[in-house]
């Protein structure tokens, strides 16, 4: 059993650790630039103070989604100072900051809403300000994420620190997060949907083992340990644990279980076409389910539209459409949302997100693409499966980009 301490102690672990980690960042900045695309030169041309903005990898740049916690606020109390990342996209991020240092008073104040650049996968700097905003991940757990601010925008008090702590969520999972210890471990639960797939899984295993005679029993038991291996194994690459990975592995063995305790789901040991189309036929609404929202991971479907689905030998599609109204200064934009899920007999997904203006934009709009596409709360298209780079579409997949006058040859996987 390892040593426990308190939060102080665990608060001061976290500032230090920080401070090292943001020492050694400028020495290794040029090494992290060089990794990333460079955006041309026209469309940086407006980031006086800044350096050369950069375009980040989704897996990049969702490290810095979240609420973040200067170090010594009192949530409880109400005095604190805040920073809020509003939006992230692959060339930067919208934020603002929140201060209030008189519990439960009229004195919070609010910095305007900017925008900031990415200048590498651990920096960004805001134009408008020159804020610049620096990245520190732990790594041996990727939740804990601390950004450093300078200039502070505001403070809730007068001795402020410059660097703000994710605001960090413990789900509930199928065992005890307080104890989690290996990276696995603390994905799962650091990730609400992968924590809820934990606990299903659990509760699942545990119902059809105590309702199996022993040496059905002893045969199930021998399973799930050879499918935490295997997790284990396929999810973890030294000290981090993929979880997108872990999400598609949760599926599988959703799928798997729910198959072994009713049988008119159908064979086999993967979230596949069958198994998503008994549960359509069941009334199951796939956006709902949580193996469908693990296998569409790290996509997913918000349940806003009406949906429609078409199988056949080959897969099953399950798609949607939605209008929302937007607000993009000076005006409101509606866009339209197009979703699609289609899994293979093999179990192989395709998930795609499409993003488009509902009606033409104004001849001299003025706004930026990535302004817009900030608003709309998305990419105008990303496409998420696991087949190798380059692999054919499915046929039902070309077709319904096809249908969406989205352009195959434009599209990256």
């Amino acid at each position: 059993m390892g040593s426990h301490c308190d939060d102080g102690q665990k608060r001061m672990v976290l500032v230090v650790w920080a401070i090292l980690v943001l020492a050694a960042a400028d020495s290794s900045r040029s090494d992290e630039q060089s990794e990333s695309a460079i955006v041309p030169d026209s469309v940086v041309n407006e980031q006086s103070g800044c350096g050369p903005a950069v375009v980040l990898p989704k897996g990049e740049y969702r490290l810095w989604e979240g609420e973040w916690v200067m170090e010594g606020s009192d949530i409880a109390e109400n005095v604190y100072s805040i920073l809020r990342i509003h939006a992230v996209h692959s060339g930067g991020l919208v934020y603002g900051t929140e201060c209030r240092d008189i519990p439960y008073g009229p004195n919070a104040t609010w910095s305007n809403i900017k925008e900031a650049r990415f200048e590498g996968s651990l920096q960004a700097c805001s134009p408008d300000s020159e804020t610049r905003l620096r990245l520190s991940v732990d790594p041996d757990d990727r939740h804990a994420r601390v950004i450093e601010m300078k200039p502070l925008e505001c403070s809730h008090t007068d001795v402020p620190s410059n660097l703000f702590v994710l605001r960090r969520t413990i789900f509930r999972a199928g065992f005890d997060c307080a104890r989690a210890g290996t990276p696995v471990e603390h994905a799962i639960c650091g990730n609400e949907l992968i924590a809820q797939g934990d606990f299903e899984v659990g509760e699942l295993y545990r119902k059809l083992r105590s309702s199996l005679p022993e040496d059905l029993a002893q045969e199930l038991r021998s399973g799930q340990r050879a499918w935490l291996r295997l997790r284990n194994d396929r999810c973890t690459s030294g000290d981090v644990a993929d979880e997108t990975c872990l999400a598609h592995q949760y599926a599988d063995r959703l799928a798997t279980l729910s198959r072994l305790a009713d049988p008119t789901l159908g064979g086999g040991d993967l979230f596949d076409s069958s198994y998503a189309l008994a549960q359509i036929v069941r009334g199951t609404d796939l956006r709902l389910h949580t193996a469908a929202r693990l296998a569409m991971y790290p996509l997913a479907m918000d349940p806003a539209g009406e949906t429609d689905w078409q199988a056949g030998p080959d897969g099953l599609l399950f798609e949607q459409t939605y209008v929302k109204t937007r607000i993009v200064w000076p005006s409101n934009v509606e866009f339209r949302y197009s979703d699609m899920l289609y899994v293979d007999r093999d179990g192989t997904v395709w998930v795609v997100e499409y993003t488009e203006t509902a009606q033409p934009l104004p001849s001299d709009w003025s706004v930026r693409a990535d302004r817009l596409w900030l608003s709309a709360g998305r990419e105008p298209l990303t496409v998420q499966t696991e087949t190798e780079p380059g692999a054919p579409y499915p046929p039902r997949v070309a077709r319904w980009l096809d249908e969406h006058g989205v352009d195959q040859a434009m599209v990256g996987k």
